[in-house]
């Protein structure tokens, strides 16, 4: 594989220079940063706390992501109060419902590869909005948000013994849509945003939605009974539309 990494990449060239030149004072930048523990400790493992703290972007691209991965682990639990509690699915057969998720998700790439090629037809014709992140990879976010909002109302209110249980289940290719897509575009912007920085605000996302995922979905057995199905999935979606 070819290195990326822009730092690493003039790091090569000076070393290459320094060879051919015979020239000792030839350095990249990333050679004359100070190296070891304590750097690592104090500044390389505490970056992407204080992107969380100091930069917005990475905030609230945080939070959002941390909603919707906590969501995506809940639905585990939530599925089989669903299909199992309402249209008395058995064990074997309470999976089966995941399957439009699944769909949803190989959807969202053939829509990912629509809009890569057409930003790769603007970037070819120099279009000035091809320079901008947000307008180069938000876009696929302002489709699946909501998507993913919509899907949490279809499967709460249509989750009802008087429905076929195959509505609810539809519920899942706009949700797997929307998901998809929600992540490949803002893991595509944060990268794109903070370029040789982006290692630590990619660190920053992916350890908040993992600790959303692994704790909010404790609360989904006793939300889902206190409020029903139908509000419990409303309260999610209401929250996604933050």
């Amino acid at each position: 594989m070819p290195e990326t990494y822009g730092p690493t990449i003039l790091k090569h060239r000076a070393q290459k220079m320094r060879k051919e030149t015979g020239n000792p004072n030839i350095f990249a930048p990333i050679e004359l940063e100070k190296k070891g523990a304590r750097q690592m400790i104090t500044v390389t493992l505490t970056r992407p706390i204080r992107m969380i703290i100091f930069e917005a972007i990475v905030l609230f691209t945080c939070l959002y992501l941390s909603i919707a991965y906590a969501i995506f682990y809940l639905f585990f639990e939530a599925y089989p109060l669903i299909f199992q509690g309402i249209y008395h699915f058995n064990s074997g057969t309470a999976g089966l419902p995941f399957l439009a998720i699944g769909v949803g998700a190989i959807l969202s790439t053939g829509i990912f590869l629509y809009w890569d090629s057409v930003l790769a037809r603007a970037k070819k014709a120099n279009a000035p909005w091809t320079q901008i992140e947000e307008y180069r990879r938000l876009p696929l976010a302002c489709i699946g948000g909501p998507l993913y909002v919509i899907s949490l109302f279809w499967l709460g209110w249509t989750a009802n013994p008087n429905i076929h249980w195959i509505v609810p289940i539809l519920s899942g290719i706009p949700f797997g849509i929307g998901f998809m897509l929600i992540f490949m575009a803002l893991i595509n912007y944060v990268g794109d945003a903070y370029e040789v920085f982006a290692a630590s605000a990619m660190a920053a996302t992916s350890a908040c939605r993992s600790i959303f995922g692994a704790v909010l979905p404790i609360a989904a057995r006793p939300m889902y009974q206190s409020l029903g199905i139908a509000w419990a999935s409303s309260l999610l979606g209401f929250a996604s539309l933050g």
